[in-house]
């Protein structure tokens, strides 16, 4: 009888914030979006940029550099919005 072995294959989304870099489970990102309009929250904590609609549901953006305590930075060619 065959021994039957299994391998577990794991992928990862490695992205940098500033000279950092991160990893996200590619089986937790659901999509990787062009940076476009985001409406303001009044009253929202300062890491908190706003809202997208993305097919008719709401999704709340964080900006992760102010989030870990990072200076600001304005978006780039290289910015995006990774919705996890």
């Amino acid at each position: 009888m065959a021994n039957k072995e299994t391998v577990d294959i794991n992928s990862h989304l490695i992205f940098k914030i500033g000279k950092e870099k991160f990893a996200a489970n590619a089986s937790k990102v659901q999509r990787i979006l062009e940076m476009q309009p985001i409406t303001t929250v009044p009253k929202a904590q300062v890491y908190m940029k706003g809202v997208i609609n993305l097919m008719g549901k709401v999704l709340p953006v964080i900006d992760a550099r102010l989030k870990m305590g990072l200076p600001e930075k304005e978006p780039d060619n290289n910015t995006c919005i990774i919705v996890l």
